[in-house]
């Protein structure tokens, strides 16, 4: 279930209070097999590894960008909430 306004902005907000920006940030997040290139369009450019499940379901995705703010980083977040099956960490 997509988050609502005012989630984003909590989360907008605790991304100030524990960054300084501009920075390196870190996205990860774990998608099912057939969705891995859905996520891969999504993310920002930057250095990105890829790594698949013991089980072969699931490959989990990191992504280190350039961030200049928080809204940049819940921009992301948000594009890739939309991704079936993705977990966000």
């Amino acid at each position: 279930m997509p988050a609502d306004e005012s989630t984003w902005k909590q989360f907008a907000d605790k991304l100030d209070a524990h960054h300084q920006w501009p920075c390196a940030f870190v996205f990860k997040c774990v998608v099912p097999v057939a969705a891995v290139e859905s996520a891969r369009a999504l993310l920002p450019e930057g250095q990105t590894s890829a790594r698949e499940s013991q089980g072969g379901k699931y490959t989990s995705l990191t992504c280190v960008f350039h961030a200049e703010s928080a809204d940049a980083v819940v921009i992301v977040y948000r594009r890739l909430s939309e991704v079936a099956g993705i977990i966000l960490l």
